[in-house]
């Protein structure tokens, strides 16, 4: 598989982690040498040691981080920034997320500005690129105070509250909105650069990771800014006035006849921030990386948020690090579908690497947060461990959607549990793709563009269900979808799925059609059905209705764990086409009565074949195996199951059982004949 270089360069990890244990299951499944980045506030260090701690912290792991951003939590520090020529505290907020007291390990230290930039030069002696990073939110005094933390009296944005953001209610929010101007005219990202340039440089730094309210806003687009400010420029990009009413007035009128003007306006504006700001870092030598938006695929970062990321990956982004919490969002009760989070996860993932498949991801591991108190490596193994086995083999032209990790939070993870996350990601990781055997869902830049405009000029009680839904509940439906490709990409004889047709130009959806050995297309047709059709070389040979329920609440949806109101496909819609793509591409098919295991696998370089199997229920599941491939034998990769797999003979076909742990994942290795 090709690695591009500078992406080896940012994650290459330099040490094996096949030399993690002894256990011969482990030694033998041909482990992968991933590329880790570590997410990590102070407290995660002790600037009580000469080195700070970094060198014991390393030693806990068997992987080594080739990036390690380091969470300074408040922008004060930044904001506030006028050379490095005295030493000074650098506050309670700096030194832990939100000014936290303690975690694992210590109480929070008072660290100042020389030791961080001791900090860094420490992490770099090992090889090890540092980013800060920085939240949007301006925290008063009663808040830090319930944190046992104490703030300054007029921190910068407590003298420069306009650029923090304007509800619709005209009410002041506790975060920036980036795009604003400063009290003088002057834009608050041309501030924001200058103060970054200069302490990037004063610290040590090599780069920035830009997450909450910078790597995308924090509030919903329906519902902040409607400022003087932000109005008037949509104003001036839009060349046209809008009414002068009060905010929430104004507000109303926007999104009900200009919604998706001030989306793709919003577009622009981040886009300008970040080619502003990720040009002059290049240019000093600095790297940038962004996190995705809220867990959100393509189409919802775009339209709640106007998060276009083919404009960002233009900018000179170095790398996006993709935020697919699935086990966190699990664990938190933050689903509101019967599709689960990594099913979700899984579609999103998909979908963001095939609109940007040429820039760099890594996945966002969200194993710990003592600030946020969720701990998926303590609380919900399994699910983390699904999340992690699921998301790092998925594909895009035959290349994995995502390439390294970003381990977040760092601090207060034991040598064992660091042995247990660098294994469960060196197995994820794992395995050369050679080849897939599966149907591959069709990606169009085109289609995305015209469904979004539909989508986002459409009153809300008429919204169809977007690709996206329809991906994840199709693959929560059983189906096995672990590819996606770009149109241009397909390939004479393939088997494809492509969603909502209505929105392909119709000369590309008569090349699909064409070019595919077999083609599903589902959901809305350009006659302006919602249908499943299926075309074989070129001829439709059959056609079913697809029932949809009416939007059950039409209200705007601040909340990006809350889903968009649109149009729902009924629960068991896609299972009969999703057992007809696994009979027509899978080499693999399992008992069809196990309505919650997921399956698929790919054919490796190393001439066996990998088969990933998933539980979606929280209670053992042992289902029935049929490889429809001569085989040799088969081996688990996890540490379960716990017995040898019995391979039956059974026609042309090798039958075996598997016991998979509830919400739990297996990898298993077959070896074919």
């Amino acid at each position: 598989m090709h690695i591009k270089p500078e992406f080896s360069q940012l994650f290459f990890c330099r040490r094996s982690a096949i030399l993690m244990q002894d256990n011969t299951e482990w030694k033998d499944c041909g482990m992968a040498k991933f590329r880790k980045g570590v997410w990590i506030e102070l407290i995660g260090v002790d600037n009580e040691q000469p080195d700070y701690g970094v060198q014991s912290w390393l030693e806990r792991m068997d992987t080594l981080p080739d990036l390690v951003s380091i969470l300074l939590f408040s922008t004060e520090l930044l904001h506030s920034h006028n050379g490095l020529e005295h030493d000074f505290l650098l506050g309670d907020l700096q030194c832990s997320y939100f000014g936290r007291p303690f975690n694992e390990e210590r109480r929070r230290q008072n660290w100042t500005a020389f030791q961080l930039r001791g900090l860094v030069a420490e992490l770099k002696k090992h090889g090890i690129r540092v980013m800060p990073s920085f939240f949007d939110m301006r925290v008063s005094a009663e808040s830090a105070k319930m944190l046992s933390a104490q703030k300054k009296e007029q921190e910068w944005l407590d003298l420069h509250p306009e650029v923090c953001g304007i509800s619709n209610e005209g009410e002041i929010r506790s975060c920036i909105c980036i795009w604003k101007h400063l009290s003088d005219g002057t834009l608050y990202e041309d501030f924001f650069l200058n103060r970054l340039l200069a302490f990037l440089k004063d610290y040590g730094f090599t780069g920035f990771h830009g997450c909450d309210g910078f790597g995308h806003p924090r509030d919903a687009l329906c519902t902040s800014d409607f400022s003087d400010d932000m109005v008037n420029q949509f104003s001036q990009w839009l060349n046209e006035s809008v009414p002068e009413l009060e905010i929430p007035k104004r507000a109303e009128w926007i999104l009900k006849y200009r919604r998706e003007a001030w989306i793709r306006f919003h577009a622009q504006r981040h886009t300008q921030f970040w080619r502003k700001t990720a040009g002059a870092l290049a240019d000093a030598g600095f790297e940038c990386w962004l996190n995705t938006c809220w867990t959100r695929d393509p189409h919802e970062a775009l339209f709640r948020y106007g998060v276009d990321y083919r404009q960002l990956a233009a900018c000179g982004i170095t790398g996006f690090i993709a935020e697919a919490s699935a086990a966190v969002l699990e664990m938190e009760g933050w689903n509101y579908t019967e599709a689960s989070t990594v099913e979700k996860c899984q579609a999103m993932l998909l979908r963001l690497k095939a609109m940007i498949p040429d820039a760099e991801i890594g996945l966002l591991g969200c194993i710990k947060d003592g600030m946020e108190q969720y701990n998926a490596l303590r609380h919900c193994p399994m699910l983390m461990r699904s999340e992690a086995y699921t998301l790092s083999n998925l594909f895009c032209r035959q290349r994995r959607c995502a390439e390294a990790v970003m381990e977040c939070l760092g601090d207060g993870i034991t040598a064992a549990e660091w042995h247990t996350v660098d294994r469960i990601r060196a197995l994820a990781f794992s395995g050369t793709v050679d080849h897939l055997s599966c149907a591959h869902v069709v990606w169009s830049d085109a289609a995305f563009d015209r469904e979004f405009s539909a989508y986002a000029n459409s009153r809300p009680e008429e919204r169809f269900a977007s690709s996206h839904v329809l991906l994840y509940e199709l693959i929560h439906a059983g189906a096995i979808l672990p590819s996606i490709l770009p149109a241009a990409d397909i390939e004479n004889g393939m088997t494809l799925v492509l969603f909502n047709p209505a929105f392909f130009p119709a000369d590309e959806l008569t090349a699909l059609r064409n070019k595919a050995g077999f083609l599903i297309e589902i959901g809305l047709t350009p006659e302006g059905n919602c249908l499943i059709r299926c075309v074989s070389c070129g001829k439709i040979i059959s056609v079913a209705e697809l029932p949809e329920t009416a939007v059950e609440n039409t209200a705007e949806v601040s909340s990006w764990m809350r889903p968009l109101p649109e149009k729902r496909i009924p629960s068991g819609s896609f299972d009969s086409i999703a057992e007809l793509l696994n009979q027509k591409t899978s080499p693999v098919l399992a008992d069809s009565k196990k309505k919650d295991l997921r399956m698929w696998s790919f054919f490796t370089a190393e001439k066996t074949m990998r088969l990933i199997l998933r539980n979606e229920r929280s209670t053992y599941l042992d289902p029935r195996i049929r490889v429809r491939i001569p085989v040799q034998s088969v081996k688990a990769l996890t540490e379960d199951p716990s017995r040898p797999i019995v391979l039956k003979k059974q026609g042309d076909e090798t039958v075996f059982s598997a016991r998979i742990p509830p919400k739990g994942t297996i990898l298993l290795e077959i070896s074919c004949s």
